[in-house]
């Protein structure tokens, strides 16, 4: 046969090579008959393949049956049978149903061994019906039909066979709502049974924590029984109608109701229903007003999405619930032990205040009782409270303008907020890493201010503020206007004068906003705002200061830090609360109770009496100081300008026992290397120099830290016995977009020698004489 007519209505044919026709223009028709008729006459070359439909065929008809000539007409319903694998397609499956089912398609899989037509059709064209394990799952499958899949469900073979899955999930009462739902068009049904299902979620919700009528929801489409049967279904949120807006005011008022006390915070996790970056953003938002959100069961609800901000969210909120437990302070430990240690002990206390609740007291008076121990160590290190004036001193020498800001109640607690503002609105790389200091005792604002400003105790000094000051620095102001005090924030707003020498700036309203801060985060709130404030002050007298081409060193420091306190008591005889949080001694005593201690001040019989505990004395209402905790006594300090980020220095490499061991081919040294800085470092490269080679990485090494002892193996062309000075090279970076620092380090070191290995000479050489 040389011509080939396929008569095809459905347009399912897939022949190869076949031209189709469905062309009724008498012309295309007519070419077509001539083409016909010439390969026919002719009986050569490549067969001709025309698929068209009968009503086209039809103006051919008459050339049927002539040599050469094949005409075959494509059955549905045989073509049906073979993609079910031989087994006869049901009476009611016709070819048009079969059509817009989709059964004509190639790539159709293949479909399965089971005995019962419907399945084989089903395992074709909806093969998730029938792997779908649970309700969820039925209901998802349902959803991701076609709208002609509806058809198929009004026959009653197929609506009985849906009836029996429903049965088997323990559906069997809603069976017939289910239908009704999913027979106009299944995606418009799953859509408004998801929807269902939510509003009753949310419903639920309001009812269960008492929120009353403060959120109107939609009425009901369906019933509430019909939607308790499901989980949360996935809803696209551009298909969701009003309940997105919805969730996030009812998220609004969960977390207000949480942060009041009235109810718990794991409640949180019944509101994560759907996978809405929107929401995620939203409680992205909350989390970082206040992170007492944060609950074991919130985060593992916030794992079982897919969406990525949700995944970001739930590692947040699991390191901060890591941090939801803090080990006591060794009685033993070291200043940078101790400081460590704060890092920890911050991040825990933080968390504690925003969940409403106290850091344990076992935990705080393990620092008390350190602190009362340990006041000779800590004013003989580097971060005792009398180095800030060291430091302003320092820079006077150097010739720099000097800026002190003293913000009263700026503890070490709230060092993340001013680091933010300070990142934000100086450059970074004038800003040093924030480090901490130990503020005077006892933490109250008449003590602390005018020590940390002049570096003495207030009781040996006038308690007139500008006068202290020109008297401490008196060396470096040789003219009244050498000296600029800027006494409050309300003076914040002066410019840097030309002729200044110090400029010492007071902000007060940290600490006037305690006696009004009933909770932690209303402080927290204060804080960060002056932090930012403070900031675009800073930032302003940095342009002045480079407008009169001046160098300029800004240092931030504090007097003292607050706390919140809940237990209350009565204070000792012979004694007068201060702050509500110590007691100044009346009179003389010769005693110190164990559970206090003792600050003295300018003789014997006074000073003040600082309460281990965490207790204060009359009132408890609002944030408080005065005491031993971490938040009161560490302060934050840094220094902006050029240089602030000048890390020589900070890395300090020793040898762990003096000696390097000899080994084949050259020796293994014990070496140590410890980070003295609150800055952590990376890609710590130590390469010792010629005539040696040898070379060991650090990947990162934490602020004060000190390494375990490693083994660094050395070579040397040369042979080398005994205490050498070897040099050494460290190069580093604090930030992956630093280029690499790098400093020389010199260590004493005695190198053993290696024995001699005799060659085959010297052998043959002592075998003579054998």
């Amino acid at each position: 046969m040389v011509v080939r007519i396929i008569i095809d209505d459905l347009g399912i044919d897939q022949t190869p090579d076949a031209r189709d026709l469905r062309e009724h223009d008498v012309r295309v028709l007519h070419a077509i008959r001539d083409e016909i008729r010439q390969k026919l006459a002719s009986a050569s070359g490549s067969r001709l393949i025309l698929r068209m439909p009968g009503d086209v065929f039809r103006r051919f008809s008459d050339l049927e049956g002539q040599p050469g000539l094949e005409v075959e007409h494509v059955s549905p319903r045989k073509l049906i049978r073979k993609r079910l694998g031989g087994i006869p397609p049901p009476p009611w499956l016709t070819a048009e149903l079969a059509d817009k089912l989709g059964l004509f398609r190639t790539n159709l899989p293949d479909p399965g061994g089971a005995d019962d037509a419907l399945e084989r059709l089903l395992s074709l064209i909806a093969p998730e019906l029938l792997s779908a394990g649970d309700r969820d799952g039925l209901a998802i499958a349902l959803g991701q039909q076609q709208r002609s899949f509806s058809e198929l469900l009004r026959i009653p073979d197929v609506a009985a066979w849906l009836r029996g899955r429903l049965t088997d999930l323990g559906l069997a009462d809603q069976a017939n709502a289910i239908l009704g739902l999913f027979g106009e068009d299944p995606s418009d049904g799953y859509r408004e049974l998801a929807r269902c299902v939510l509003r009753e979620r949310l419903d639920r919700f309001i009812l269960d924590h008492d929120l009353g009528t403060e959120l109107a929801l939609p009425p009901r489409n369906c019933s509430a029984a019909l939607a308790d049967a499901f989980g949360p279904l996935p809803l696209d949120v551009a298909q969701a109608g009003s309940f997105p807006a919805s969730l996030l005011k009812l998220l609004d008022i969960a977390e207000r109701e949480i942060r009041g006390g009235s109810m718990p915070v794991a409640a949180l996790a019944e509101l994560v229903l759907q996978d809405w970056s929107v929401f995620f953003e939203r409680m992205q938002t909350l989390f970082e007003n206040h992170p007492g959100i944060a609950s074991e069961s919130l985060v593992c609800a916030l794992e079982t999405m897919a969406d990525g901000d949700a995944t970001a969210l739930a590692i947040r909120m699991r390191e901060y619930l890591a941090n939801a437990y803090c080990e006591p302070l060794p009685p033993n430990a070291s200043i940078k032990q101790v400081l460590r240690w704060s890092e920890s002990y911050f991040r825990y206390a933080i968390g504690a205040f925003e969940r409403g609740v106290e850091p344990d007291e076992s935990v705080s008076m393990s620092f008390a009782c350190w602190v009362g121990s340990e006041g000779i160590r800590i004013q003989q290190s580097d971060y005792d409270w009398r180095k800030a004036s060291q430091a302003v001193e320092h820079e006077l020498k150097q010739g720099r303008v000097v800026i002190l800001c003293v913000v009263d109640a700026l503890g070490a607690l709230n060092r993340d907020l001013l680091e933010l503002a300070l990142n934000e609105h100086i450059d970074p790389d004038l800003v040093g890493t924030t480090g901490f200091l130990f503020a005077p005792l006892p933490t109250i604002t008449e003590i602390g201010k005018v020590a940390v400003m002049t570096g003495r105790n207030a009781w040996e000094q006038s308690g007139d503020y500008e006068r202290a000051l020109r008297e401490r620095y008196t060396d470096y102001l040789e003219n009244d206007d050498h000296f600029q005090f800027v006494r409050n924030w309300t003076g914040a707003r002066e410019p840097l004068r030309r002729n200044t020498r110090l400029l010492v700036h007071l902000e007060n309203r940290i600490d006037d906003d305690l006696h009004k801060c009933t909770d932690f985060a209303h402080h927290r709130d204060r804080v960060r705002t002056i932090c930012q404030q403070l900031a675009r002050q800073i930032k302003r007298w940095l342009l002045e200061a480079r407008g009169f081409r001046r160098e300029v060193a800004v240092f931030i420091t504090a007097d003292h830090g607050a706390t919140k306190l809940a237990r209350i008591e009565e204070p000792l005889p012979g004694t007068t609360p201060v702050e509500r949080r110590i007691l100044r001694i009346d009179a003389d005593i010769d005693f110190c109770p164990d559970d206090f201690f003792r600050q003295r001040t300018s003789c014997d019989s006074s000073g003040y009496l600082i309460p281990y505990a965490r207790v204060a004395y009359q009132d408890d209402r609002t944030m408080l100081h005065g005491g031993l905790t971490p938040e009161e006594v560490l302060i934050p300090f840094v220094r902006i300008g050029p240089g602030s980020r000048d890390t020589k220095g900070a890395l300090q490499l020793r040898s762990a026992d003096g000696r390097g061991d000899a080994v084949r081919g050259g020796w293994h040294l014990g070496l140590r290397l410890e980070n003295a800085s609150p800055e952590a470092f990376i890609n710590v490269q130590i390469r010792v120099l010629a005539p040696f080679t040898g070379k060991y990485t650090v990947q990162t090494i934490e602020p004060l830290v000190e390494l375990d002892p490693f083994i660094m193996k050395i070579e040397s062309e040369l042979e080398q016995a005994g205490r050498l000075t070897i040099p050494f090279e460290l190069r580093y970076r604090t930030r992956s977009d630093d280029p690499f620092e790098t400093e020389r380090v010199e260590l004493d070191i005695e190198l053993t020698p290696h024995l001699v290995e005799r060659d085959q000479a010297s052998r043959d050489f002592d075998d003579a004489f054998d």
